[in-house]
């Protein structure tokens, strides 16, 4: 699986770097991961889908493959309200293996 990362903005304009998945043919925000049923594989927290939010090429210094150009609530972003736009889907059946599908940096 490629991670593709995103630069995005919460309502107070502080600058995150997050990591992107495709899942269901779509592309998601992977905020927080945890660490999977197994050694040495990790599941994300929640997704959150990028479709319908409008996106941009990142400025530099940012290395960032896209770049919201509308800030996400605190509350989505942080699990702490379920939304249906953007939607979220907590804890989905996706799993990396850190030392063969998971690389960052």
């Amino acid at each position: 699986m490629t991670i593709r990362k995103l630069l995005f903005r919460t309502e107070d304009r502080a600058p995150f770097i997050g990591d992107v998945i495709e899942y269901q043919d779509e592309f998601w925000l992977v905020p927080e991961w945890l660490e999977g049923p197994t050694k040495g594989t990790l599941c994300p927290a929640r997704i959150i889908c990028l479709s319908g939010l409008p996106t941009e090429n990142p400025e530099p210094p940012h290395k960032a493959d896209w770049a919201l150009k509308n800030p996400l609530q605190k509350d989505v972003l942080y699990g702490r309200q379920l939304s249906r736009m953007p939607r979220v889907i907590p804890r989905p059946d996706v799993f990396l293996r850190v030392d063969t599908d998971f690389h960052r940096g």
